[in-house]
């Protein structure tokens, strides 16, 4: 199944064969269909890989040899491999300071966990994975908070009597010593017109927490006609740890309703048990959920040249929840409009109110906190091309913590020099009067909050088969201590005379990485990376500027990496 889809970049026009669209539910499922023959031609490559590293703060050099295998016998099975990789010229991720209970989520860059994955890519709702793959090589289980080795991985696809298969499994360095981790996984589905069955189960071992988690999960999908869909997965977890097993249950369902081009509504119902765990290979933000959530979409085309609307879209969102024993957690209510202009240009409104309920994840286990209720509202405008230029302008109005307000801005600038260079920037900044941390125990702080967060990227071409791109990243905080709160009567947090002190949050990170093909699929890098952060008491004579002049010093890594890579 084929589409072809064309974007003119001035004036972000769309245009395509068939007329399928990603904001629909039926999107693949509408690509239009070809017949062509099947050829036997059997493929095997290999990528031998040599890395040498210098690390200019420690004045240390290490280097690096490893090989990737793709041997493809027929159109029916695919095998990929890797031994010892490293994936040291992959772009650097955002900088991200997180005091919240759920982790932050990153995409993988990895090739080899990003290029033929779809097979692997089940998810859940409340944007969960249950193959989260950059928990392979990820922060190891000794708490050094250095990235875990790979020794190798291997990943197996392939097609045999109408049933699509694949196998994952990958093992990182020092695992027979105990301190590595094995990851497994194993994908089926049977593919239909009308029906699709599947079914994962996964496996990972920790020998060094004395860990092993067993996911199993069953999906289905059902399209009724052109108008209906119905999702729905059901999931269980086995946790063997010292002591008695964890075991949990979970199961949702997913009701798409497409009665034309223009309207939608999702139905959605969830119910995740206080003992499901997925996270030793997926990505989970939480156990312990029953929600209903309603989404309806209204798309308009509008079809007259004269008018300056391309078209608009109205979503509306409610989501009511409780965890599993019972507590009410905050409900949501989100409205988002959208204008397209003709020119290029657009506009997007939001406006979201979370209820009064409680927050049963943000004391680490240390109770119920009670929540008013909060709202927000911001809107974000992105011009039209002007000449080489492309602006985007944010601006919005919130209320955190006990009801507090605060307020953001943002710029972000593109500038098009030619076709081979583009330089892009951003610029957001946010004000709080009410920041609420968790110190610690029944502990809580609400801060007054000063927040920067900037980038800068660059990316170059400056000959065939050369590129050069550099990312500059700043992000900071000044946070000055108002009062300290604990968990009182009903989860209300109740004035403390403990005292709090003011603190700063400073973050710095810079790659630069040249890559040349210099044969087909053969390439050298070139990569350097510098960064640090620091956390600390705030000094009086702290502020935005003095932190910016503190980031720029910063450099608990500094370092240079070179990677040549040949197939064969």
């Amino acid at each position: 199944a084929l589409m072809f889809d064309r974007v003119l970049g001035t004036t972000a026009e769309r245009s395509g064969y068939p007329a399928a669209s990603f904001m629909r539910p039926r999107f693949v499922s509408e690509f239009a269909r070809v017949t062509i023959d099947q050829h036997q031609a059997a493929v095997l490559q290999v990528f031998p890989y040599l890395t040498v590293g210098y690390d200019l703060k420690d004045s240390q050099h290490d280097h690096k040899m490893g090989a990737d295998l793709y041997w493809k016998p027929s159109g029916d099975l695919q095998l990929t491999a890797t031994l010892n990789p490293d994936f040291g010229q992959v772009e650097a991720d955002e900088l991200v300071v997180n005091f919240d209970a759920i982790e932050t989520f990153f995409s993988d860059k990895r090739p080899f966990f990003t290029e033929n994955q779809a097979l692997f890519d089940l998810r859940t709702p409340d944007s969960g994975l249950l193959i989260y793959t950059r928990r392979i090589g990820g922060p190891s289980d000794d708490g050094s908070g250095r990235a875990a080795e790979i020794d190798a991985a291997l990943k197996l696809t392939g097609s045999w009597s109408g049933i699509d298969y694949g196998s994952l499994i990958a093992q990182e360095a020092d695992y027979a010593d105990d301190l590595g981790a094995l990851y497994y996984a194993q994908r089926m589905v049977v593919p239909g017109e009308r029906l699709t069955l599947g079914y994962l189960g996964t496996y990972t071992d920790r020998p060094l927490l004395s860990r092993e988690g067993l996911v199993q999960a069953v999906d289905a999908t059902w399209r009724a006609d052109d108008r209906w869909r119905l999702s729905a997965q059901a999931l269980a977890s086995d946790v063997a740890l010292p002591g008695p097993d964890k075991r949990g249950q979970g199961i949702w369902t997913r009701i798409d309703y497409t009665p034309s081009p223009a309207w939608r509504q999702e139905l959605e119902l969830t119910h995740f048990d206080r003992t499901l765990d997925f996270n030793d290979m997926g990505f989970q933000r939480r156990p312990s959920l029953n929600e209903l959530e309603w989404t309806v979409q209204h798309q308009e085309n509008i079809d007259d040249p004269t008018s300056s609307l391309r078209g608009r879209n109205w979503r509306a969102e409610w989501q009511s929840r409780s965890n599993d024993s019972g507590a009410r957690l905050p409900d949501v209510l989100i409205l988002d409009h959208l204008l397209q202009f003709r020119s290029g240009a657009q506009w997007q409104f939001n406006w979201f109110a979370e209820g009064a309920g409680y927050n049963d994840l943000i004391s680490r286990g240390n109770g119920l906190v009670r929540i008013p209720l909060r709202r927000s509202v911001s809107t974000e405008y992105e011009t039209m091309r002007i000449g080489r230029w492309q602006f985007e302008f944010t601006l919005g109005a919130y209320e955190e913590g006990l009801g507090g307000s605060a307020s953001s801005w943002g710029l972000g600038a593109q500038f098009f020099a030619s076709d081979q260079l583009t330089i892009d920037g951003e610029w957001y900044g946010l004000r709080s009067h009410d920041w609420l941390i968790w110190e610690g125990g029944s502990l809580f702080g609400r801060y007054g909050r000063d927040q920067v967060d900037s980038n800068l990227n660059l990316n170059w071409f400056p000959a065939p088969k050369h590129e050069f791109r550099a990312k500059l990243q700043w992000l900071a905080i000044s946070a000055d201590a108002n009062e300290a709160r604990r968990i009182g009567a009903g989860g209300r947090l109740v004035a403390s005379s403990e005292t709090l002190s003011d603190f700063t949050v400073n973050n710095f990170g810079l790659q630069l990485r040249y890559r040349w093909e210099f044969a087909p699929q053969s390439d050298l890098y070139v990569v350097y990376g510098r960064g640090g952060f620091v956390e600390r008491e705030n000094d009086p004579d702290d502020d935005l500027g003095s932190l910016l002049d503190a980031a720029l010093q910063l450099r608990d890594s500094d370092q240079i990496l070179m990677k040549l890579r040949k197939r064969f």
